[in-house]
C-alpha cells in the first residue's frame, strides 16, 4: 500500500530532519548537518517547501523538498526538486512518484512550467506523461548505482 502525501507542517520538522539524515547517509554517503531550527527558519514556505508521505499508521516515511525558481532566458517560473527520499521498506509502491507528483502539481499551481529534478533532469510540466519521463530518467540513473532513495 502506498503512503499518503500531504504538505508538511512545522510539526513535521523533526521527522523531516530524521529523513534528511537518512537520505544524506544513503545517497550522499555523508552526515547531514541540517537542524530543526534551520528548517523552521528556512523551510515551510520561507525558502523551501516540503511534502511528506505518511504510512497508514501516521508515521512520516518520506519527503520531497523543493524550491521555486525562475528561468531568466524563457521568462518562466518553475521548481527545483532538492531532495526526495522514501524509507526502504516502502519503496516500489509509488510513494516517490506520489511525492514528485505533489511537487509538480504545486509548481503548476503557482504558474510554473518546468521542474528541475534530482540528478539534473529537466522536464516541462505539460502532463502526467512528461512527469513520468522525469521519474524514469531518475530511476534509470539510480539503477546505475547501488543506492535508490525513492
Amino acid at each position: 500500500m502506498r503512503a499518503s502525501v500531504r504538505r508538511a507542517t512545522t510539526s513535521d520538522v523533526q521527522d523531516v530532519v530524521t529523513l534528511i539524515q537518512a537520505y544524506a547517509r544513503e545517497v550522499h554517503e555523508r552526515e547531514a548537518t541540517v537542524t530543526p531550527e534551520a528548517l523552521l527558519h528556512d523551510g515551510f514556505g520561507s525558502v523551501l517547501e516540503f511534502f511528506v508521505a505518511e504510512s497508514s499508521s501516521g508515521a512520516v516515511v518520506g519527503f520531497a523538498g523543493w524550491e521555486k525558481t525562475y528561468d531568466v532566458i524563457s521568462g518562466r517560473r518553475g521548481g527545483v526538486l532538492l531532495g526526495l527520499y522514501v524509507e526502504a521498506r516502502l519503496r516500489g509502491r509509488g510513494t516517490g512518484h506520489a511525492l514528485v507528483t505533489a511537487v509538480a502539481n504545486e509548481v503548476r499551481d503557482i504558474g510554473g512550467g518546468f521542474l528541475l529534478g534530482v540528478g539534473g533532469a529537466h522536464v516541462e510540466l505539460v502532463d502526467e506523461v512528461v512527469l513520468a519521463q522525469l521519474l524514469r530518467v531518475n530511476e534509470t540513473r539510480r539503477r546505475g548505482s547501488s543506492r535508490s532513495p525513492g
